[in-house]
């Protein structure tokens, strides 16, 4: 290129023709395809002098084009506050207590607010289905309120309508329809909203013959047909884990797939920790968080879990001994550890059929002085049999007896419905469908109307919990895109024009304003939790024994069973990318679902992970999906998460196979299933490639007895040559104590790390690359067979090395210790040679490889950015802080009052979130600290100690309490 002509073109001032002839030519469209990517033999002899004559001249005409820092930026006004709110205060952040729902269950929740802005949820200490923890869903709930991908506005037929216009038309199907309302039929997910239901009360006053129904892919179906069945009526089961000494599931992950799992998990740890450690048996076909922190698991088939349940009955008297020799010994050891005494919880999952829920009613029962299992009133606002009320209304639709569909709630039917009912093509036949959800999903395309759906952030509402407790929903923003509440949709119906949502909540609740305001400051209704009804001594389950060996005898020689998905659950999170990118607990499938098989299985079958293979069900019906090779699955069970091929932002389908289609209303669990080879191969995102210890102390794990007998003394760290106080000068040496006999692997650490520092999703191909964000992993390793491991978990965030390599090898002082000990990341430093992630032996340093700022620098994306956490831009290298905000915040506020930080008052976000107190953060100077007498446990040890590296990130071993005879 002629450097002299474009000096002469700017010399004589017309920069911009010589910058719209160069544009075109051959010369300079070469020049800006190679401009990042010269090799150095590719230079065609240009001296180093000339290039970087051209590089400047490069950066002038970026200048003139308004690509560089000289742009002219156009001129705006801002407006400040005429009269401030006086609760406002600039960068103090305001905490409102409200609840989430799971499942249509609430839990209570605190809400941090920025200036009118929701950034971070916390768990409500006061509410009892949360105590201050949360999931992972209540994490991710701040993405959805902010995410591009919901719908943006009202469409009649994918065409823009107005609220008005809806108004107008759904008054007059309402006219239309004959007297008393036959043809009005009402479809929603699970509801427990007193106000809701005052409102469907109000509504059959005026038509008596509209129906509601209630459908949730993920039900409890089987827990209401059994206990009408033993009852006489349907009732919710209570547990109190922290009562029991012994607790037995039959496939319940109770820790992460109940209404009450947040809760669950917080008792069972409590009672773990008491004198006389309690123990935990699981019996499932598929490992699952719950079985995973078991500390006896038997993988056994879907229809087997009914053999060993019938083989356990037997052992406390309720029926003849029966099923396999395994599922005899099985029962005879844990028999005599429930007679034991202590209190006991026997627990079903929710895809066990009924008679397995009724012959465990009558085992808790039959237990002596129990008190872990009681009863209460329906929590449900409509108690169903869920699968039922979904047929009913598909049959109705087809022989074209609904007039008016009223789907309220996002419940995306047309895609989660057993596909034998065929939904999407049965709803097309009302005259009037109205659907009401996040977004713009199969259902809403299916239907004449779509109102985009006001998250549970921007209206009113109220729920009830697991345990009936009543908490109002506040609004925290006004709705982003115009969307309304269900509650809203359903006055119009029961009082057209209907009023907002907050009149109708405060109307159905404020008897006091006084109690009124109490609600909404504590997150809980006083007195609404339903009372504690004891077992009763007795429970009948008639016709058991036959009807179990019916189910036994079901089983085939391959058996699919469908789970829910440990990130989207069934689906209804698949637009949400955090819990996309997530990784799944035990699988560590990111972006995706597969077909779980277990090594046996996939060694009779000739598979590997990432064949593709072709099921057949008994109808017909075809599913291809990529294998992964799963250790803990029962031999001849294969298995696959529903929600997963239900991302749809991208304009197709992404994000693994939909299963819904292949799933029946008969069986909507299992079902027997042809398996074979399509001949193609599959690359699947995972997070974890290796799951063995290969002879490392990476994760201790064993029996008491044989953590002490192998660890008899704690060993001390070799001696160094570096003095460590010079980095300790404040008087705090922060530090932190990881106890792996509390991890579960929820996720909830990861998806709160991620929701507090800001962190970006980077999606499938990245994550594939080995470049997933995360500054806090769980790795799982397998200990014995591959057919019946013991599976552990291991939360890894940087670990704060006193020694750390990483800092030696910057060659600009990005990473540096700061008087407290931690190991920080200047980003402004950071040139990006990586040299500290090559020298880190526990990988936990992330490279920013994109401009990932970028992507989330669009509204409404921006208002969801925690304003205490810098946004990285790309290029720089970023870890775990410890939350290193939330310790100067604490700083600061006892610099002003004078006195020192107290032990406790620091709790970064990982610790904060977890119901089953796992992390422990605090100063280490401090002798009475929580994390200080951690720290002289026999228990606990650091990560890799033998490279010296005196890591500030400690672990105490994972102690498990099977039967002694087995230990």
């Amino acid at each position: 290129m002629d450097l002299n002509r474009i000096k002469a073109a700017f010399e004589s001032g017309p920069g911009w023709r010589c910058l719209e002839e160069l544009a075109g030519g051959a010369e300079f469209q070469e020049l800006l395809e190679r401009e990042f990517a010269v090799p150095p033999d590719a230079t065609d002899g240009m001296g180093r002098r000339d290039f970087l004559r051209l590089l400047g001249g490069t950066l002038g005409l970026a200048g003139l084009a308004g690509l560089g820092g000289c742009t002219v930026r156009p001129r705006g006004k801002i407006v400040p506050y005429v009269q401030q709110p006086e609760q406002i205060v600039p960068g103090k952040p305001l905490y409102y207590a409200s609840a989430l729902e799971f499942g249509g269950f609430g839990r209570g929740v605190l809400v941090e607010t920025h200036e009118g802005r929701p950034t971070k949820i916390e768990g409500n200490p006061g509410h009892p289905a949360s105590l201050g923890a949360t999931s992972l869903f209540e994490q991710a709930a701040i993405l959805d309120l902010y995410n591009p991908a919901r719908s943006t506005g009202l469409l009649k037929k994918g065409e823009a309508a107005t609220w008005p216009a809806f108004q107008g038309e759904l008054l007059a199907a309402l006219g239309r329809l004959p007297p008393g309302g036959a043809g009005l039929h009402l479809l929603t997910g699970m509801v427990t909203s007193p106000t809701f239901a005052a409102q469907w009360q109000e509504l059959t006053r005026r038509y008596p013959e509209a129906r509601w129904h209630t459908y949730e892919p993920l039900n409890r179906d089987a827990e209401f047909v059994a206990t009408t069945q033993a009852f006489g009526r349907p009732l919710n089961p209570q547990y109190r884990f922290d009562k029991a000494r012994v607790v037995v599931s039959f496939g319940a992950d109770f820790l992460f797939a109940m209404p009450g799992s947040v809760r669950y998990a917080h008792d069972l740890m409590a009672r773990r920790e008491q004198k006389g450690m309690s123990r935990l048996y699981a019996v499932e076909s598929v490992p699952t968080i719950t079985g995973t922190f078991a500390d006896e698991r038997c993988a056994v088939g879907h229809t087997g879990i009914a053999d060993y349940a019938s083989a356990l009955a037997a052992r406390l008297g309720l029926a003849a001994p029966s099923g396999s020799a395994e599922a005899a010994a099985w029962a005879a050891r844990v028999g005599e550890d429930l007679r034991a005494g202590g209190g006991g919880v026997i627990i079903a999952g929710m895809e066990q059929p009924p008679e397995v829920h009724a012959l465990i009613y009558a085992m808790n029962a039959a237990l002596e002085e129990n008190g872990a299992v009681g009863w209460m009133e329906p929590v449900e606002a409509n108690p169903m049999n869920q699968a039922q009320s979904l047929r009913d209304l598909a049959e109705a639709l087809h022989e074209d007896k609904v007039r008016v569909l009223l789907m309220l709630g996002g419940g995306n039917w047309a895609r989660t419905a057993p596909g034998d009912l065929r939904f999407s093509e049965a709803m097309r036949r009302a005259e009037l469908s109205v659907y009401c959800g996040l977004y713009h999903d199969d259902t809403a395309r299916a239907a004449t109307w779509h109102i985009p759906q006001a998250h549970a952030l921007e209206a009113w509402g109220d729920t009830r919990a697991f345990d009936g407790t009543a908490s109002i929903v506040q609004p925290m923003i006004e709705p982003l895109y115009g969307g309304r509440s269900v509650l809203e949709i359903l006055d119009a119906v029961a009082r057209p024009p209907g009023r907002s949502s907050g009149e109708i909540v405060r109307e159905h609740w404020m008897k006091d304003e006084a109690e009124w305001r109490r609600a909404l400051h504590d997150g809980v209704v006083r007195d609404t939790t339903a009372p504690w009804q004891g077992m009763p001594n007795r429970v009948g389950a008639p016709g058991v024994k036959e009807t179990l060996q019916a189910v036994t005898a079901s089983a085939s020689s391959l058996e699919l069973v469908f789970t829910p998905d440990g990130s989207l659950w069934d689906g209804r999170y698949a637009e949400n990318v955090w819990l996309q990118e997530l990784p799944r607990p035990i699988s560590k499938l990111s972006w995706e679902n597969a077909l779980l098989i277990s090594p046996v299985s996939a060694g009779r079958l000739g598979l590997t992970t990432g064949d593709e293979v072709r099921l057949r069900n008994q109808s017909g019906s075809v599913l291809e999906a990529p294998v992964l090779v799963q250790p803990g699955m029962a031999e001849g069970t294969v298995a696959i998460a529903l929600g997963g091929g239900l991302w749809k932002s991208s304009g197709k389908d992404k994000g693994g196979t939909d299963a819904y289609p292949f799933r029946t209303s008969a069986e909507p669990w299992r079902c027997a299933v042809s398996l074979e080879k399509t001949g193609r191969r599959s690359e699947i995102a995972m997070t974890q490639h290796h799951h063995l210890v290969a002879g490392r102390d990476l994760l201790r794990i064993g029996t008491l007895a044989e953590l002490e007998a192998r660890y008899p003394t704690r060993q001390e760290p070799p001696p160094t040559l570096f003095n460590l106080t010079e980095t300790m000068t404040d008087g705090n040496a922060w530090a932190m104590s990881i106890d792996l006999s509390r991890c579960i692997a929820c996720n909830a650490c990861m998806m709160a790390c991620q929701a507090e520092n800001n962190i970006p999703s980077v999606g499938r191909e990245e994550v594939m690359r080995g470049r997933e964000m995360h500054w806090i992993r769980i790795d799982s390793y397998y200990f014995g067979s591959p057919d019946a491991p013991v599976i552990a978990h291991q939360p890894v965030p940087c670990m704060h090395c006193e020694l750390a390599p990483c800092e030696p090898v910057c060659p600009v002082a990005a990473t540096v210790h700061d008087h407290g000990g931690l190991n920080l990341q200047i980003y402004n430093r950071c040139i990006g040679t990586r040299y500290c992630s090559n020298n880190c032996p526990y990988k936990v340093r992330r490279f920013n490889f994109f401009r990932y700022a970028e992507q989330n620098a669009r509204e409404p994306l921006l208002l969801m950015a925690n304003p205490d956490v810098t946004v990285r831009a790309r290029g720089v290298m970023e870890k775990c802080t410890y939350c290193v905000q939330r310790i100067s915040e604490a700083r600061i506020r006892s610099s002003i009052e004078n006195r020192a930080i107290r032990d406790g008052e620091v709790t970064p976000a990982c610790a904060q979130v977890c119901p089953t107190g796992v992390i422990v953060f605090g100063n280490r100077n401090d002798p009475e600290s929580r994390v200080a007498k951690r720290k002289q446990s026999p228990l606990d040890y650091a990560l890799l100690e033998e490279l010296n590296t005196r890591p500030r990130t400690t672990y105490l071993a994972r102690v498990r309490n099977p039967l002694p005879s087995e230990s």
